[in-house]
């Protein structure tokens, strides 16, 4: 029995076939139906017996190039036996050897689509080594994405998500690709996106200066609680000059000042700051104005 099973045999063996194809504009990339694809082939009979059950409760799709299908009406696209031919290594596998494709011609239905073009959102936490940030935040190319399918299937869907990946730890820039998470049933214009972040490090410098009220008008006299506060800045790591030394005040406008109920203002800088500074923060953040009327 081993011996006979193991010997090549001629016989016709059927495949259930689904079609894929993701060149067709408008379309799903995967046909709504199935069609049996029957040839004429030679193999071993355990390999005959092995596929012809298989056939029987899979299916397999195989992948067509958009100039093989012939559009019929609508939806529907057709495929001849003589472009099968081609796909008969994809159809029946290649330990089989297909003599003659007896299937004439079937035909293949891919629903319409729609579409919609959403951001994507990186899916993830990074974090950052002691003294070590981002000189911005991260990016991905392409930032957005187009989806493709059924209306319905489109609702509520507001951006694709990459997948769940973290760093930790960062002291250096980030750069790779990452493959995007499509929604069920549902086509992406991009399988996967490319994510870069410049990281640097930095030094903390701090300087204390007086706080001073524009714009007071004459007659009037407007003091800050407190009087002087510190400004620290964030800035790439050895500077060559200390950039706190750019700031000698901090300032509050009057107008802010009249249009406060309680007097609360946030002191701002008039200085603008060079390039290797990253950001700076006061503290206190907020000071309270008050007007001082003098004694006669």
């Amino acid at each position: 029995m081993i011996n006979t099973l193991s010997r090549d045999f001629t016989g016709e063996l059927t495949v259930n076939v689904r079609a894929v194809c993701g060149q067709l504009e408008g379309h799903m990339y995967r046909s709504e139906d199935e069609h049996p694809v029957t040839a004429r082939c030679r193999t071993s009979a355990f390999r005959l017996i092995r596929a012809k059950t298989e056939s029987r409760r899979e299916v397999s799709e195989v992948e067509f190039d958009a100039a093989d299908l012939q559009h019929v009406a609508g939806d529907t696209y057709s495929i001849s036996a003589e472009v099968l031919d081609k796909y008969a290594d994809d159809i029946f596998g290649k330990e089989i050897s297909v003599s003659s494709i007896l299937t004439r011609s079937i035909s293949f239905v891919f629903p319409g689509t729609t579409h919609i073009k959403v951001p994507v959102k990186w899916e993830g936490s990074l974090s950052y080594r002691p003294q070590f940030m981002p000189e911005d935040a991260l990016v991905m190319s392409p930032d957005s994405v187009v989806i493709y399918g059924e209306p319905r299937s489109l609702e509520g869907i507001s951006y694709v998500s990459t997948e769940n990946r973290s760093f930790s730890d960062i002291d250096e820039p980030l750069q790779g690709t990452i493959r995007l998470k499509a929604p069920r049933g549902l086509r992406l214009s991009h399988d996967e996106v490319a994510y870069s972040q410049n990281v640097y490090q930095y030094v903390e410098l701090s300087r204390e200066v007086p706080v001073i009220v524009d714009n007071v008008p004459s007659g009037k006299t407007v003091q800050a609680f407190p009087s002087k506060v510190r400004v620290v800045m964030r800035c790439r790591f050895a500077p060559d000059h200390n950039p706190t030394d750019l700031i000698t005040a901090m300032h509050v406008d009057y107008r802010d000042f009249e249009s406060s109920r309680t007097g609360m203002c946030i002191p701002a800088t008039k200085v603008t700051l060079p390039y290797n500074v990253f950001g700076y923060r006061v503290e206190p953040q907020v000071v309270t104005c008050m007007e001082i009327t003098s004694r006669k």
